[in-house]
């Protein structure tokens, strides 16, 4: 298998001598385009009219957008960096006042090869036929947000700290489609500018590259430079950033990994010289639900401020939680999307779903519960009749969460009950919060040796 070229590069060393030596540089740093010094970078223009993201790339709404087309191969299995013909790749990119917007169009000779086995959202969409963007928001040259659309409009989405490691509970709330063709397939994204902490970028700079997954050849196509090699990305002009025009910048935000009651605890940073009076909202999705709850957040001058919102989500389903903050001017400054999995805090057991009347009238309540949850809970034992009459209850204050079963007497049980459900309440006895609430079913019958005749 051939490897990636490499450059044999002579340059001086000190002041009386010269060197030549190997400097292994990829051939893609140093292609047209890539890396990150040079001219004045070019200005993302404004389209007129933001696109319609339907995979469609009508021609007049990317009319004005940047337009590239000199993609290169960097797949290590490849022979050389041209891409072929029936596999060439062009890509638009342009912004709106509220989002940056870029399109694929994509050629493919086989389209009989094509791969496009990805539906949901966050799934390996790299694994199909896709393309990628990578966007260095702040122009660090080192953290960055990764998106991965496949040729249905799929998408992965992650915020990267550092090279290769992206948070995908990191949500961009972008908008994707994509469009098969009869020589090909097109994509198009559009990602809101409040979601990329652009309050932080005060030198209106962004690094930017764009990449093609081809399965038919295992080809990979890269515009500027490396896949996650910020360096070697392009850097672009992108006005309307900064304190100026994004006041507000994300801290920390924390969020519990768990079902039930919980509070989503975010720390805001006013970048701006005045003190700054915003509207907020949060909105939690989970299947068909939708919950908002709104709220209003000051900030002083140059000052940290904290919300903390309490929500609440169960363990059956995706949970996608929204943060927006918005000016008096309803102009959205900042957003956050988070997906979370709930996991379940705990779960319940009864020893048996039959108690025999005149017998132990004691059952065995089996608890297991999350290891990173609270160590000291209350628990709640509510006893009610199938159509929720409340017969009668037991509390335990506090119990550890070492012990694992707990006795219940139902001995006060009325003597004509037939069927029972008992309610199990669990609370975090720090905060107070209920974490926890589940019901079993129980039926009551007589005990065949109980009085014997």
């Amino acid at each position: 298998m051939p490897s990636k070229p490499r450059l044999l590069t002579c340059f001086p060393v000190g002041s009386h001598s010269a060197f030549c030596g190997i400097v292994a540089l990829p051939l893609t740093a140093l292609t047209a385009g890539g890396g990150r010094a040079g001219d004045a970078p070019p200005r993302i223009p404004m389209l007129p009219q933001p696109p319609v993201i339907d995979g469609e790339m009508g021609a007049k709404e990317w009319s004005g957008s940047l337009h590239y087309k000199d993609f290169h191969e960097t797949s290590f299995n490849a022979s050389n960096t041209t891409i072929p013909e029936g596999l060439r790749t062009e890509v638009h990119c342009a912004r709106t006042p509220s989002a940056l917007c870029v399109a694929f169009r994509c050629f493919h000779g086989r389209k009989d090869q094509m791969v496009t086995a990805v539906t949901s959202h966050d799934g390996p969409v790299w694994e199909d036929d896709s393309v990628e963007v990578f966007l260095d928001a702040q122009d660090t040259q080192f953290s960055y947000y990764h998106f991965v659309i496949n040729a249905r409009g799929a998408l992965y989405d992650a915020s990267n700290n550092a090279p290769r490691r992206g948070d995908m509970t990191w949500d961009s709330g972008a908008n994707s489609a994509g469009k098969i063709l009869p020589d090909g397939y097109s994509v198009e994204i559009s990602l809101a500018l409040s979601a990329l902490n652009l309050g932080l970028n005060e030198q209106h700079k962004i690094g930017l590259n764009f990449c093609r997954n081809v399965r038919y050849v295992v080809g990979r196509q890269s515009l500027f430079g490396d896949y996650h090699s910020p360096t070697t990305w392009k850097t672009f002009a992108l006005s309307q950033t900064g304190p100026a025009h994004y006041p507000i910048s994300t801290e920390s935000i924390d969020w519990s990994p768990f079902s039930g009651m919980n509070d989503l605890t975010a720390r805001f940073r006013n970048l701006a010289r005045s003190s700054l009076r915003l509207s907020g909202q949060l909105v939690v999705e989970q299947g068909q639900e939708e919950t908002v709850q709104k709220f209003n957040l000051g900030c002083g001058a140059h000052q940290t401020t904290e919300v903390r919102l309490p929500y609440k989500v169960t363990a059956d389903a995706l949970a996608r939680i929204r943060l927006v903050l918005r000016n008096g001017k309803g102009e959205e400054l900042l957003s956050l999307y988070r997906i979370v999995q709930p996991k379940q805090v705990a779960t319940i057991s009864v020893d048996t779903d039959v108690l025999l009347r005149g017998e132990n009238p004691n059952v065995e309540v089996a608890f297991a519960i999350a290891q990173s949850s609270a160590q000291t809970y209350s628990l709640k034992f509510t006893v009610r009749t199938p159509e929720g009459t409340k017969l009668f209850e037991t509390i335990v204050p506090s119990a550890p969460r070492m012990q694992l079963v707990y006795p219940l007497d139902l001995s006060a049980l009325p003597s004509d009950t037939e069927r029972i459900e008992i309610e199990t309440t669990i609370a975090d006895v720090t905060s107070g919060k209920q974490v926890f609430q589940g019901n079993t079913p129980l039926r009551v019958i007589d005990s065949p040796w109980a009085n014997p005749e």
